[in-house]
């Protein structure tokens, strides 16, 4: 049985060393901080001024006027069956993994929905990472999880 004198891990403090990373609740909303954390992070800049980059996105015209995406670290030196793609669905995957990579990434429309997607994925999986770290720190620290203590408990009846 736990004295009194156990410290527990709660949602508030949780959320207070969440604030201190640069995570509180409150951004959650805003896009511009999700983006600024996420390039921060990983090291990237998405940029819409052509030029050297290490990773290109943006949009071409067919000689009959329909749209093709390019995803490609070659301008210069296209590969049609792996760095052109149809469907603007698909970039989202791509950039997610540019970011990933670091570097400054090309994007011929910064506001598209692709980039929001790719930079909303990243932001929940970097909430994730800086929970888990925050959970670490804190038993570190000498708290206790509430969640692994029931479960030990639970595993006594069994």
């Amino acid at each position: 049985m736990e004295n009194s004198k156990t410290k527990f891990i709660t949602a508030d403090l949780t959320e207070k060393r969440m604030a201190a990373k640069g995570f509180a609740n409150e951004w959650h909303h805003y896009p511009a901080h999700k983006q600024r954390s996420v390039l921060k992070h990983y090291v990237a800049t998405i940029t819409d001024e052509w030029g050297v980059a290490d990773w290109y996105i943006y949009e071409e015209k067919t000689a009959d006027g329909f749209s093709v995406f390019v995803s490609t670290s070659d301008a210069k030196n296209i590969d049609v069956s792996s760095n052109v793609h149809y469907s603007e669905n698909l970039l989202t995957e791509q950039l997610i993994q540019a970011i990933s990579n670091s570097g400054l990434i090309f994007v011929w429309d910064t506001d598209s929905e692709f980039v929001e997607e790719a930079i909303n994925y990243l932001y929940d999986l970097l909430v994730t990472i800086k929970l888990n770290e925050v959970k670490d720190e804190l038993i570190s620290d000498g708290y206790k999880d509430p969640k692994q203590i029931r479960k030990s408990s639970d595993n006594i009846y069994k």
